[in-house]
């Protein structure tokens, strides 16, 4: 991993900007320059960006569960490899103190290895046809090409909340990161690459609003999430609005109260309301910061809280030191946005109980400032200064204390300080907010959802909900009064015309008894069955005179070389295949000690492909001189069956074994006896994969 990545992440690997531009970022604890190449992404980086995971999209969407699974512990586990170095960089960018900043960095594993969970565990829903005659399916598909636009206040669990799921469910791609805090998610490129995730399912790019307002109106991306102020949060909607109505959810501002009863633990009470609200210096979206306090206890409140911001101050400083909890705002745009609102106070006679000052002469500290009972209408009350900044108030009666919590456009957070469970209950019922924390400042959790009433945002991250951000239902009705045509079954069905190897051929179809045919009639159907809904393609060939009969006429399979060959009922085609197949097996038959040294042209051969596009399965039908031949054939198979990822996940397939008269189905349990013959001395899977594919 570099010292420091500034390039984009695209497809796989690192590229500059094709525009060539660039921003700049500068420590907020001494103003020094940390890096000025960090690359600002164009608009034709973004297209290819966007290429590239739409590109990548068909086969992660079809990449196994497990496999989609593994990848995404691994690169859980390669963030808690990398935390010193990633929490380095966020540090060094955004101010945040290193002890915060490891957390910041292990938090987010624990999403991933969430979500990984859920990966090939999405179950859709049936409903029985009762009296309208239709049996229903909802499945839940991905997406497609999914943007993340990251806040700078907690980079990599706003980038877990977004990419996990998204990853999860089959989606691709695309996350930008803050210009304020750039560094830890740009070195994600070769943690992405290390864990295993293929070119083009995330793409990492970087650079303000514009590049944020190119993804939100891009017509080729299908959903965006995004994370910051409600002003941004409104432009995102609107881009997607006029572009192609994409999916959106938003996770916006918040002006959170926190509500002290008379009868709360008063310490509880303060520690939450000053040092968890103080971490990351004011700057996470849901922290209290309108404190309200019910009278009985106010005075010992407002005293205490004064001592804890004080002594919190003396905790504020560099954060590359291990022992500092409190550190600097962001940048010097937070610092004089947050300055400008005390300012402001001031002119307007607020309060300050402690605070209200820039710390120091150098870095963007701002020292943790405590306002009394601002006016209801000063921006300091009302409006979000994201910052170290709260104001307490008082109130008399618990529905006062509601009235005053509701009294805000926002509702994303707030908290509840009693020791009366059902009081606590109950005011939080009336809360308008998405999240409540009771005697605790709230903490996310990878089990639960988190998002905003009002105009803190709309949809969910975090939990089972904000899995289905990134999935869309699909309704599927099925008309159960069509009556089959005469002859045929429900089950999937095979279809032998003309000549056999001889025998009554018995095929066992899954949960129901075995049926016997004479296989001399030019219309037989032999019913084949079948573990799920997907066709199964079956092609029968008698070696003897060249005839090739087709179960499905178009169905497409693959031949021995590897190539798609479009399957007919003509004979001219039905005999390069059968050629095909005799001499791959005599090619075999050279370089295998235990192969019969004719492979059984004489005898007739059934080929089974599950679904196109997949192994075959060749079974060997006939008596001497093939029997020696039809084992070692079919007990390949069966071998083949029991590897992992064959046909357990494909849920259709057969295999039919006549020998001696003898014929018996074989679905992914591999129920053939081998009919006393030794096993023979290795492995066939590998053999049976060559063939087949």
């Amino acid at each position: 991993m570099a010292d420091i990545q500034t390039n984009l992440f695209i497809n796989g690997e690192y590229v500059p900007s094709s525009s060539g531009k660039t921003l700049s970022i500068y420590s907020p604890n001494d103003e020094s320059l940390v890096t000025d190449k960090v690359q600002v992404a164009s608009e034709s980086d973004v297209d290819k960006a966007v290429a590239a995971a739409k590109a990548a999209f068909p086969a992660w969407r079809d990449t196994s569960g497990a496999k989609r699974a593994a990848i995404m512990m691994k690169f859980a586990d390669l963030l808690e490899k990398y935390v010193d170095k990633l929490a380095s960089l966020e540090s060094r960018a955004m101010g945040q103190p290193i002890s915060l900043a490891k957390l910041f960095v292990l938090g987010p594993a624990a999403y991933w290895r969430y979500y990984a969970g859920y990966a090939g565990k999405v179950a859709g829903e049936s409903f029985p046809p009762n009296e309208d005659g239709t049996y229903k399916i909802v499945q839940y598909e991905p997406l497609g090409v999914c943007a993340g636009i990251c806040a700078w206040n907690g980079s990599h669990t706003l980038a877990a909340w977004k990419m996990a799921p998204a990853m999860a469910t089959g989606n691709t791609f695309i996350l930008k990161s803050s210009e304020k805090s750039p560094l830890s998610l740009a070195a994600y490129g070769d943690l992405i690459n290390e864990a295993g995730f293929p070119p083009g399912v995330i793409n990492v790019v970087t650079g303000a609003g514009a590049v944020g307002s190119l993804l939100a109106s891009h017509m080729q991306i299908a959903k965006i999430a995004f994370t910051g102020s409600a002003f941004a949060g409104r432009a995102v909607m609107a881009a997607a609005a006029k572009s192609n109505l994409k999916h959106v959810s938003l996770e916006l501002g918040g002006k959170s109260p926190a509500l002290i009863f008379d009868d709360a633990d008063l310490d509880n009470a303060v520690e939450h309301s000053s040092t968890s609200f103080l971490r990351n210096s004011g700057q996470i979206c849901f922290a209290a910061s309108r404190v309200l306090v019910q009278e009985g206890i106010a005075s010992k409140f407002i005293e205490a809280i004064k001592t804890a911001f004080e002594n919190a101050n003396q905790k504020m400083g560099d954060p590359s030191l291990q022992d500092t909890l409190f550190g600097p705002l962001a940048d010097k745009k937070q610092f004089e946005r947050v300055m400008g609102f005390l300012n402001d106070g001031k002119a307007e006679g607020v309060q300050y109980l402690t605070g209200g000052e820039r710390k120091g002469d150098k870095g963007t500290f701002v020292q943790p400032t405590v306002i009394l009972n601002p006016d209801l209408k000063s921006k300091v009350y009302t409006d979000e200064i994201f910052g170290p900044v709260i104001s307490v108030k008082t109130f008399k009666t618990e529905d006062e204390a509601i009235e005053m919590a509701n009294n805000t456009s926002y509702g994303l957070g707030s908290t509840v300080y009693t020791s009366d469970i059902a009081r606590a209950l109950r005011v939080a019922g009336k809360i308008e907010a998405g999240t409540v924390g009771i005697n605790a400042a709230f903490s996310t959790s990878p089990q639960t959802p988190f998002g905003g009433f009002k105009q803190s945002g709309y949809g969910r991250e975090s939990g089972a909900e904000g899995l289905k951000e990134y999935l869309q239902p699909k309704t599927i009705h099925i008309n159960m009064n069509v009556p089959a045509k005469k002859g045929q079954s429900e089950k999937i069905k095979f279809r032998s015309i003309g000549e056999s190897a001889g025998g009554t051929f018995r095929f066992r179809n899954p949960g129901t008894d075995v049926l016997e045919a004479d296989p001399e009639d030019p219309e037989l159907i032999h019913y084949i069955g079948t573990t799920g809904v997907r066709t199964c393609v079956g092609v029968y060939f008698n070696l003897s005179d060249n005839s090739c009969f087709v179960a499905h006429i178009n169905a497409i399979i693959r031949d021995v070389k590897g190539n798609a060959t479009r399957i007919c009922a003509d004979e001219e085609e039905g005999v390069k295949i059968k050629e095909a197949i005799i001499l791959k097996l005599q090619q075999e038959a050279s370089s295998i000690p235990w192969a019969p040294a004719d492979p059984a042209i004489e005898s007739s051969l059934i080929i089974v492909c599950p679904m196109p596009d997949t192994p075959m399965a060749i079974v060997n039908i006939g008596d001497e001189p093939a029997k020696q031949t039809g084992w070692w054939i079919v007990e390949g198979i069966k071998e083949f069956l029991r590897l992992p990822n064959a046909w357990s996940e494909r849920k259709a397939g057969f295999i039919v074994d006549h020998r001696n008269g003898h014929s018996q189905m074989l679905t992914h349990d591999g129920l053939a006896a081998s009919r006393g013959v030794d096993p023979p001395e290795r492995s066939m899977g590998e053999w049976l994969v060559s063939v087949s594919r």
